[in-house]
């Protein structure tokens, strides 16, 4: 079962903005507070102890995250990158890859997710929620994804892939195809017959 996994401090149910880049050649990125919309805010590393799970299974987990703070409302909150941090310590934390991980292996051979998806079976909207960061993989299909940095393994899904559609029904029902069986109506029944995608 995939863990939700969403974080804001101080600040809740604001719509977050990139922030923008001012002309300064270091490029140093400039955001207004979430809170009040001013430009007087601080940007300081802190070291941040937070609880993931509940009941038996509730964890304090520690991150080193970039806090703002506003001098105006003196509100405090994460932004984008200090969420992606704590998701990080997250995935850490229960042993399994992150979202930039998954990403870098997805591209690592050359899919688009989508492209991905239908060589893995993943769902495309699962794969794209482990890639953004707003759900985490069960354990079993981290074990997936991580017998696909093996090249190998990710050609012999490949390679199935492309076989089975080379199959005729016959080849692919023989148990069902032999005496006392009307293969052509079979055939039709398979045709109108589809499975419900596998949930991720």
């Amino acid at each position: 079962m995939e863990e939700v996994f969403t974080i804001r401090i101080g600040v809740k149910d604001m719509n977050y903005q990139e922030p923008t880049r001012n002309n300064d050649p270091s490029e140093k990125l400039v955001h207004n507070c979430l809170q009040c919309g001013s430009k007087k805010i601080n940007h300081e590393w802190v070291d941040h102890t937070f609880s993931y799970g509940s009941g038996d299974n509730k964890t304090e987990i520690e991150a080193t995250v970039p806090v703002i703070s506003c001098m105006e409302c003196e509100t405090e909150y994460l932004d984008i990158d200090g969420e992606k941090i704590k998701h990080e310590a997250v995935c850490k934390h229960l042993g399994v890859l992150n979202p930039t991980e998954i990403k870098d292996l997805r591209l690592s051979h050359g899919y688009t997710q989508e492209g991905f998806a239908r060589v893995t079976e993943f769902g495309v909207a699962s794969l794209n929620r482990w890639e953004r960061g707003a759900s985490i993989q069960s354990p079993s299909s981290d074990n997936f994804l991580r017998l696909l940095i093996n090249q190998k393994n990710m050609e012999f899904l490949e390679n199935r892939l492309v076989n089975s559609k080379a199959y005729s029904v016959e080849e692919k029902f023989p148990l069902i195809t032999g005496p006392g069986h009307d293969f052509n109506e079979i055939k039709e029944r398979s045709n109108e017959f589809h499975l419900m995608p596998p949930i991720h």
